[in-house]
């Protein structure tokens, strides 16, 4: 049992359940990157009406904290001893770190925005430090997997302190840390010896549990450096290419036909130009946040990265979803529950510090208009994607602008517009990649009669981006399958395609 005295900080240190752990690390916290540095009177003031007394905590915090620093403001800071209070002010952070609905963390951004600016400041621990789970959970951590912990994660330097808070039997993560901050000297309790993972830590589970310490089974983990090698010291060539490709026909009343053609053949010829591609077709909405998820932690920084999705996508409050085949049942009130947020995925990619993201979404379809049978969406509006907000350097397609829509006319037999285009030009070597979508884009407008318009938005950060180095003049085969056999739902190709 834990101990009683832990209750009002047990869950800075340790969770009840697994789930809870998995829940906070899912995805990233969310668009408080670009938030400014505000004071904490100021950051905290949407939060007045969900933290009780919030206000008394705020000038507690400004009082009492470390104000002898000389790496942090006065109100960074404050925010560190805050979040360490005794104070239902960081039980109701981590409550809402767990909800799927991330919508619910939009009051919080500028508070975490000042916290984990203050964080950054401070530097870099190299030690290990513990982190508590009730229960034995220890076969959740299997050898040599590997996690991304996208939240906040309180850890202590004292094993001893993690177990008293932590329920009997439990399980006691012993995280060798890289980059852990040491926030010891601006805790509200200085003995709980604290050191808080940053958000987008990289973990390694290096054996399952050998050994056990009284009624606590311990799982070593390992921080794995995920800190990014100078643009200037990679090559084009050195660099790994690495894709996720899924397509979706199968949805549960509004079924497509183009869209496994279009994931297999793109596939297909991204192998061809050595991607390491992962190819899923048909999947539910499980095996869908699962697929990407695992893509995510695959990436490692200088890669380039390129995630491909055709199949339907919803569009609410200026976010963007794309939709796995069993989610045509999706009202507006449970969006923030169910699909695939792709803001969020962009996010996440980001943080893993590739060379440069290519983000092509083939959706914006619209079934719904009238007189448009062939038109695929899945809401009564004809807008595109909504440009979105990336962190790293990227270049996104959304295959059709706003105003304008995806058909499925027969313009090309096997393949969407897009695809067909895309694929006639992306196995050309030393095609700049702008350039290339640009030609993809302009085909699709005349195919078309500029019914359908591609729109293109990119920071590429000053950064020469090719799919095929100038240097690489092989030739390629531009031939596609003329049939292909039925998948089955949920189907992972990996450098293999189906025979006919």
């Amino acid at each position: 049992m834990a101990h009683p005295t832990a209750s009002m900080n047990i869950n800075r240190f340790s969770n009840s359940r697994i789930s809870e752990l998995r829940d906070a690390n899912d995805f990233p916290i969310g668009d408080y990157q670009r938030l400014p540095v505000l004071k904490l009177e100021d950051a905290t003031e949407m939060l007045n009406s969900i933290v009780h007394k919030l206000k008394k905590y705020v000038a507690a915090a400004k009082e009492n904290c470390n104000k002898n620093s000389n790496k942090l403001t006065l109100d960074e800071s404050a925010a560190i001893y805050l979040y360490t209070m005794q104070s239902s002010f960081f039980s109701k952070l981590n409550e809402t770190l767990q909800t799927e609905n991330r919508n619910a963390l939009r009051p919080w951004l500028p508070f975490l925005k000042l916290l984990i600016t203050a964080l950054e400041k401070l530097d870099s621990s190299k030690s290990t430090v513990w982190r508590g789970i009730d229960g034995n959970v220890s076969s959740y951590f299997v050898k040599n997997s590997e996690e991304t912990w996208w939240s906040i994660s309180s850890c202590s330097k004292n094993r001893d302190l993690v177990r008293r808070y932590t329920g009997e039997p439990g399980t006691i993560l012993a995280i060798s840390t890289l980059h852990g901050k040491d926030i010891s000297a601006y805790s509200a309790t200085e003995k709980e010896e604290e050191v808080v993972l940053m958000p987008g830590t990289y973990l390694h589970v290096r054996n399952e549990p050998t050994e056990c310490i009284d009624d606590f089974f311990v799982v070593h983990l390992d921080e794995e450096c995920e800190q990014s090698v100078p643009v200037s010291d990679v090559k084009s060539a050195e660099r790994r290419k690495i894709a996720l490709v899924i397509g979706n026909n199968e949805y549960q009343t509004k079924r497509l036909f183009k869209c496994v053609n279009d994931a297999i053949d793109l596939s297909k010829e991204l192998t061809n130009i050595g991607f390491i591609v992962t190819t899923k077709i048909n999947l539910n909405y499980t095996s869908m946040s699962r697929g990407i998820r695992n893509f995510v932690a695959s990436i490692r920084p200088n890669d380039i990265v390129l995630f491909f999705f055709t199949g339907h996508n919803i569009q609410l409050d200026d976010q963007d979803f794309i939709t796995a085949c069993d989610e045509e049942r999706i009202a507006e009130v449970s969006l923030n529950y169910v699909p695939i947020n792709a803001q969020q995925l962009l996010e996440q990619m980001s943080v893993k510090n590739p060379f440069v993201i290519v983000l092509l979404l083939d959706c914006s379809r619209d079934h719904w208009l009238p007189n448009q049978a062939k038109v695929r969406s899945l809401i009564d509006s004809s807008k595109s994607m909504v440009d979105m907000k990336p962190l790293s350097a990227y270049i996104m397609v959304f295959t059709s602008a706003p105003d304008t829509v995806v058909i499925d006319e027969p313009i090309h037999e096997r393949n969407g517009c897009f695809t067909y285009h895309l694929l006639q030009e992306i196995i050309k070597p030393g095609r700049n990649i702008r350039q290339m979508i640009v030609d993809v884009t302009n085909a699709v407008a005349r195919d078309t009669k500029k019914t359908q318009i591609p729109y293109i938005t990119s920071d590429l950060q000053g950064r020469s981006v090719y799919l095929v180095s100038p240097e690489r003049h092989e030739s390629y085969s531009n031939t596609w399958l003329s049939s292909m056999a039925e998948l089955p739902t949920d189907s992972t190709i990996i450098g293999e395609y189906p025979s006919v």
